[in-house]
């Protein structure tokens, strides 16, 4: 059996550093796996593949199904099975079966056959004497296994002879996947002589006897060698031997097509490279998996403690101890610095900081022969210009020529995503990779550079704890270990002592390379509930329910530190106010002695908190506080409203899980409101208690018909759903999120196109709440619990849903008779109204702007059978006119009673 170790790519081991890394387009396949190189293989063959979800799913035992469609792979049979693709001779297997194809030529091949009693079992489990028996048969050696026994002894026994069955031990998907690649490239065994006879030889190249493999037979051939580098733009593959298959003539130098592979990735090491030869003898690379050598090592120059005598000693751990190993390194290894930017020696890289270090052995004598060093310059983005290609990296600004294809400019995620300059922003950490002497000195770069924008990369959080190890300084934040960065000089470039707050922007090799204590945020919140547990873990410990502003209402444990300030804050307290809410589960009775700011660890405790400081001013309790909101100036109460001013809803007929923040979106223009306005110390309106409102939505503002809805992630990638509508005549798109809002109980994602809904959005058409007015069945509106929103007796707004019973043109508008639940009623539709049509007539749905179905075909008459044919209207009136009507060209009918 050959190598399965997958030989880990430069950037695969690098990154595993740092974490844990899945490859070959699955997600479910660690790197490091012993099937890695098995599945790579075979995938890029075509052989298994995954599910839609990008899954390999190693451990699921593998169907007779999927067995089938493998054996007509890997004996270049998919054509025939694709042709052979509709009835098959099994009762379980319909024509339409994805495997039915695959199923009638393994069968008529004679590898796999059904139970005896017209059933194949498609789904059924495959046995691992099953699956042996299968590959044995593929490659020909049939007779052997019943020579030796026949089923299932004599087929176990060949395969065991063989090494076919080596490293496998079942039946699962990752057993196959080691099992299939076993056979590739085992020779095969055919009959030369027929009749009574028969004679069979494996075709194994030697004594003159043909060489034939499962390979071969797809005009796949195995080249062991090293890749090499030519410049950094393009790869040469050096063939070290003739394979067992592939041999080529004296001054036969062949052409390996490399485009589309990952070969390059490989630089320098030993692989086996697979080929598939065209017409013209020349051969393109299909795979690339571990040879026979190959083996690699990653480590980070500040782990080496020595190097002497072509012994390399480095720390295991060196955070938390003194142990030590060695490796093997050849003093006279060659060394590759980014990409060979410049020349140095073993000793330069392992004396520098931060440079991520690949060995790599070639030779199969366990010293490593080769050494690739990468040295990242970490550092964070300023200003961004992507329409004048410019980015600002550590106060110098530089411009890239995207233009000129003799630079090879590439800017990725950290999962090797392309991105663009535009994907950039402020503060962002970056990795630099580029062909300057000194990273450094990047900006002076002549053919490449590559800037590597790194996630999670700005931790926020306090210093805990400092310590040394092995001459390293660390901190601890949120009791998570990480060190600090050094300079030239070998001094760390930030001093950090306990206490320190802020944010800690960590770099490439994750270690602290700025921080800035300027940037501390806090968080309104407003404290539903609080109680101390009564777990006998944690006795005596406050638990406190606070409404955020991001994430709704949060049940928060504190840290220890914190229990006694809950403590002192409660006992503070008017014993009276807090017995009203304290224990409740009501956030009735609102008091401004809710409202605090608060910091969080990243184990989800509340590690800081304080009353929130400045003047609380109480609006709407009378004339001179007058509670009405002006959204021109947004002015509230009189006081102006910051932008980010949190608004806490919280009124009396809300339960506690029924509370909710949001923005000034929530306020209504002219609408009176109820509660407090805090001050806060820099004179800033900045946070809003609403205890009662008069308006929940504007409705002269008319209500909106859903016109389309789509799905889709934000910039953080978080979901949200896009929805398109007509109000007031004219379209616009609104987004639903996490932190929106429903009143009723019929939500948007539940609701066709057509349906009615009410909204506030802020500025940025986020919707802080909303409700469905009307929903959209088969052509029929039909009113939801969200209607009560669209109805205001003080402001005479009405909302009415009937059919049309008849119709008359006036000079001051259509005058309509609608025959509703509460009998008939004529409304004057005016030509300011605004008018829309549902019209699913013609082959798409659309939303008719400006019109509605007061067409004579449309008012209700009785068909053959005395039954009445209508069609629905609904119309909202404000203040005795109407202001919306809204119609369908669905037909129905109503049974004569």
């Amino acid at each position: 059996m050959r190598n399965l170790k997958k030989v880990l790519a430069l950037v695969i081991a690098f990154s595993m550093m740092l974490s844990v890394v899945a490859f070959a387009g699955f997600n479910d396949v660690a790197a490091d796996a012993d099937y890695a190189g098995a599945v790579e293989l075979l995938s890029a063959l075509e052989i298994i593949v995954g599910d839609d979800l990008g899954n390999f799913n190693p451990d699921k035992t593998i169907s007779r199904a999927e067995m089938a469609a493998i054996i007509c792979r890997i004996k270049g049979l998919e054509a025939s099975a694709n042709a052979a693709k509709g009835a098959t001779k099994f009762d379980d297997v319909a024509a339409d079966h994805w495997a039915s194809g695959y199923v009638n030529i393994a069968n008529q091949n004679g590898v796999i056959a059904g139970y005896g009693d017209g059933k194949f079992g498609p789904e059924d489990e495959v046995t691992y004497e099953a699956a042996v028996k299968m590959v044995v048969c593929a490659l020909g050696f049939e007779p052997m296994a019943a020579q030796k026994g026949g089923w299932p002894t004599g087929y176990l026994v060949v395969a065991n002879t063989y090494k076919i069955s080596e490293g496998v031990s079942g039946s699962t998907r990752a057993d196959v996947a080691v099992l299939v690649y076993n056979a590739l490239s085992t020779p095969m065994m055919d009959q030369t002589i027929y009749g009574a006879d028969a004679e069979f030889e494996i075709l194994d190249g030697k004594k003159d006897r043909d060489y034939r493999t499962l390979l071969t037979d797809m005009d796949i051939y195995i080249a062991t060698g090293i890749v090499q580098s030519k410049d950094v733009d393009e790869v040469e593959f050096e063939v070290l031997e003739d394979s067992d298959d592939l041999e080529f003539e004296e001054g036969d130098e062949p052409t390996f097509e490399i485009n589309g592979t990952n070969i390059a990735d490989y630089q320098f090491q030993n692989v086996d490279v697979y080929v598939k030869k065209n017409k013209k003898n020349d051969y393109q690379v299909i795979a690339v998996v571990a040879g026979v050598y190959g083996e690699t090592f990653a480590l980070l120059s500040d782990d080496v403690v020595d190097y002497s005598a072509g012994k390399l000693e480095y720390y295991v751990d060196a955070a938390n101890s003194s142990k030590t190993k060695t490796i093997k390194v050849a003093t006279d290894a060659d060394v590759i610095y980014n990409k060979g930017a410049a020349e140095k020696s073993i000793k330069d890289v392992i004396e520098t900081e931060d440079v991520q270090l690949m060995f790599i052995e070639n030779t199969g004598d366990t010293t490593y022969d080769v050494v690739i060093a990468v040295e990242y310059y970490s550092a964070l983005v300023g200003e961004v210009d992507a329409d004048r290609d410019k980015i600002e990296i550590d106060g110098t600004m530089v411009t890239f020529d995207f233009e000129d294809e003799e630079i090879d400019i590439v800017l990725e995620d950290a999962e090797g995503n392309e991105l663009t300059l535009a994907d950039f922003a402020e503060d962002d950490v970056v990795a630099i990779l580029s062909d300057a002497s000194k990273p450094e000195s990047f900006r002076n770069f002549q053919d490449y550079i590559k800037i590597i924008k790194l996630s999670d990369a700005a931790v926020t959080g306090t210093v805990e704890e400092t310590f040394t190890s092995n001459d390293k300084e660390y901190i601890v934040v949120d009791g998570e270990d990480i060190e600090i960065a050094k300079n030239e000089k070998g001094e760390p470039v930030v001093d950090l002592k306990v206490g320190d707050e802020g944010i800690f922007y960590v770099g490439m090799t994750g270690k602290v390379i700025v921080f800035d204590g300027s940037s501390v945020g806090e968080n309104y919140g407003y404290i539903v509930e609080a109680a101390k547990s009564d777990s006998s873990f944690t006795a005596d410990k406050w638990q406190i329910k606070v409404l955020t502003k991001n994430d709704g209402v949060v049940t928060y444990d504190v840290t220890d530190a914190m229990n006694d300030e809950f403590d002192a804050y409660f006992a503070a307290i008017d014993e009276d106010i807090v017995d009203e809410w304290l224990w409740e589960d009501s956030a009735a009775d609102a008091t401004e002695a809710r409202l605090i700011t608060y910091k969080t660890n990243s184990k989800g405790q509340i590690r800081d908190f304080e009353p929130a400081e400045g003047k609380m001013v109480t609006i709407g309790d009378d004339e001179e506080t007058a509670g009405e909101y002006k959204a021109d100036s947004q002015r509230l109460g009189g006081k102006s409203l910051e932008d980010d001013a949190v608004v806490f809803v919280v009124k009396a007929e809300d339960e506690a899980d029924d509370v909710y923040a949001t923005d000034i979106s929530y306020l209504v223009d002219e609408s009176e409101y109820t509660g407090f306005v805090l001050k806060n110390e820099d004179a800033e309106y900045a946070a809003v208690i609403i205890t009662a409102d008069d308006a929940l939505f504007d409705l002269e503002a008319g209500f909106a018909v859903v016109t389309k809805k789509s799905s889709r992630n934000d910039e953080d990638g978080n979901d949200i759903l896009a929805v398109s509508y007509v109000q007031n005549e004219e379209e616009g798109t609104v987004i639903f999120d996490d932190d929106t809002k429903v009143l009723g109980d019929v939500e948007i994602d539940e609701v066709a196109v057509g349906s009615v809904i009410l909204f506030n959005a802020d500025a940025n058409g986020v919707v802080s709440k909303y409700a469905v007015v009307a929903k959209l069945v088969s052509g029929q509106l039909k009113l939801t619990d969200g209607a009560e929103y669209a109805v205001d007796e003080a402001d005479d707004a009405e909302l009415h849903l009937g059919y049309l019973k008849d119709r008359e043109k006036k000079s001051k508008g259509d005058v309509i008779d609608v025959v509703t639940k509460e009998g008939d009623v004529n409304f004057t539709v005016k030509s300011g109204a605004n008018k829309y049509t549902y019209n699913d007539a013609g082959r798409n749905v659309v939303i008719e702007i400006g019109d509605y179905m007061a067409e004579d075909v449309y008012v209700a008459e009785e068909d053959e059978d005395g039954d009445l044919v209508v069609s629905y209207v609904l119309v909202r009136t404000f203040e005795d006119e109407v202001v919306d009507i809204y119609s369908t060209n669905a037909r129905v009918t109503l049974e004569s009673k």
